[in-house]
């Protein structure tokens, strides 16, 4: 037991890089009745900022094979995130993230136990019951049913429950209550392409066929774009995405990555346009959102028309308004403020800040 200690603690060692990663060592080298009092004695050190940052250092672990040390060191960050909110919401953001991965990467029996810590301690969860039923739905599809239902329990607004649902019943041929579940998550987001789509292969299976196999054609071509995207061969990727388009216009993320590659090659008239028609079919594309806002930035800087400036600040603010903590949302919107004080004169002009598109890159 003192060996696997010793292990865990040289492992955290390595992967601290701040005074909240020290904290965290603490924690997962003493009981878990012992956090709060280390985060007491440690108050100073903890700060918000801080904590998505500690989780992508941590995510890097499970990458490396290091599960059990990603595990424990993501619920102290949780539990630390939990504290300094005032701990008014245990959001689980790490054991989220890292049970998330295990699922992208095929490995259901590694995000189990993951899960299962999560939701013994906070079984008011819903999203970790939302990826427990996920876990389950190859391999035991009623059983995801009941953690699908378990979510919606918990939280009858979790739009991914109702997906999980449909999907669950259509595995085990109950159509019907597929269907219904399905429209729930209409109900809660009407721009629900997947469950739109789900609606109308379940009641007319033949027309649907047709669909798919357009949808397969949009597919592959989107995957021929994405190898030339990532030659530099951008004029050759831009026609496979119009291809993939061309099988259905609502193909959102084709119209963002051919967006990107109009980007790469200067044009960023018609990367705007692109940006335009994603965010059109899916206002959710937090990317999209992102992106049109840089080209927008770029247009202001060379028109100093604050029109344009305003509506990049609207378009980071969206991406925001998605994932509050998409990290370079943040910083291209705190770009655009200062140069909107710098227009209208209530600020310092500084030439310092990076460019927009400089961090990260457009893909």
């Amino acid at each position: 037991m003192r060996a696997l200690v010793l292990v865990v603690l040289l492992a955290a060692l390595a992967w601290a890089q701040n005074s909240l990663d020290t904290v965290l060592v603490q924690m997962v080298n003493q009981p878990t009745e012992q956090w709060e009092l280390i985060c007491n004695r440690n108050k100073a050190s903890l700060k918000a900022d801080d904590v998505v940052p500690a989780i992508k250092r941590c995510l890097l672990l499970a990458v490396k094979g290091q599960d059990r040390e990603a595990a424990g060191m993501m619920r102290a960050i949780d539990f630390t995130d939990w504290y300094i909110g005032g701990k008014t919401e245990y959001r689980a953001l790490g054991q989220l993230t890292l049970a998330t991965y295990f699922l992208q990467q095929h490995l259901p029996a590694k995000a189990q136990p993951v899960l299962e810590a999560l939701l013994k301690d906070h079984p008011d969860n819903s999203d970790g019951w939302v990826l427990q039923g996920h876990v389950n739905m190859e391999s035991d599809p009623l059983r995801a049913i009941q953690m699908f239902q378990k979510a919606v329990e918990v939280n009858p607004k979790v739009e991914g429950a109702y997906l999980g649902l449909g999907q669950a019943y259509f595995l085990i041929g109950k159509n019907k209550e597929a269907i219904k579940a399905y429209q729930k998550a209409l109900e809660i987001n009407p721009d629900n392409g997947m469950a739109r789509d789900a609606i109308k292969y379940l009641q007319n299976p033949q027309a649907a066929q047709a669909v798919m196999a357009r949808t397969e054609e949009g597919n592959r071509h989107f995957a021929m774009a994405e190898q030339l995207y990532a030659q530099g061969k951008y004029q050759e990727a831009i026609k496979e995405y119009d291809l993939a388009i061309k099988s259905d216009e609502r193909f959102s993320k084709a119209w963002t990555y051919k967006g990107d590659a109009y980007y790469q090659l200067a044009q960023f008239d018609k990367a705007t346009e692109c940006y335009r028609r994603a965010v059109k079919w899916d206002p959710k594309d937090k990317q999209a959102w992102r992106k049109l806002g840089d080209v927008l930035e770029r247009r202001f800087l060379a028109t100093k028309d604050k029109k344009i400036l305003d509506e990049s600040i609207a378009s980071y603010q969206k991406a925001l308004a998605i994932d509050p903590n998409y990290g370079a949302a943040q910083d291209d919107l705190a770009r655009a403020l200062k140069l909107r004080d710098q227009a209208s004169g209530t600020g310092p002009v500084k030439t310092s800040d990076p460019a927009p598109g400089a961090s990260p890159s457009p893909k």
